[in-house]
């Protein structure tokens, strides 16, 4: 879920670079605004739900990493942060929470944190499809277009007909770089 969420985060920030602003603004750790304050204390609710359910079974990997994801996809990213960092200490080879991991680095403008986690995925799984896409946004967030650019190559390289591949082709497009040299 925090995959697909990144995904169409992926594609705001894009657009708002795209569009001519120049910056996107860094999110500040405050929960999605949805439906006014009271999506907010609901989620600030089950966000401590989930804390008390964590805190009374602190070996639970799966509560840990639901907990890190229900925050990261309200934006507690402070919360979610330290909870992926709990979870990797016992589970430092998943390369889905590292790359979640380094998405909210991104969502709060530390690129090179974000860059790291993403590799460490990369070193685990060479050929995590959303590792590549989020490198590519991690770069273009961070104004680098050509490593952006190559980042998304390789992602459409990888699965060209998959929703991400697409949309990772689409990206380039954008940037007046085909990735299909045959083209």
């Amino acid at each position: 879920m925090a995959g697909f969420a990144v995904f169409l985060v992926g594609g705001v920030i894009v657009l708002e670079l795209l569009t001519g602003t120049g910056t996107v603004p860094v999110q500040p750790a405050q929960p999605v605004q949805q439906e006014g304050m009271g999506a907010n204390m609901e989620a600030m609710q089950h966000l401590n739900e989930l804390e008390a359910q964590v805190s009374a079974n602190p070996n639970d990997a799966a509560q840990r990493l639901h907990l890190a994801n229900f925050a990261h996809d309200n934006r507690f990213y402070d919360k979610a942060i330290e909870h992926y960092h709990k979870y990797l200490e016992k589970n430092p080879k998943d390369p889905d929470a590292l790359v979640d991991l380094g998405i909210c680095y991104n969502d709060i403008g530390r690129f090179t944190e974000a860059q790291s986690f993403m590799m460490k995925a990369l070193e685990i799984s060479p050929k995590h499809l959303l590792a590549h896409f989020n490198l590519g946004i991690v770069n273009l967030k961070a104004g680098d277009i050509e490593q952006s650019n190559e980042w998304f190559k390789k992602t459409a390289a990888l699965s060209p007909d998959s929703e991400v591949g697409k949309r990772a082709q689409s990206l380039l497009e954008q940037h007046g770089t085909i990735a299909n040299p045959g083209m």
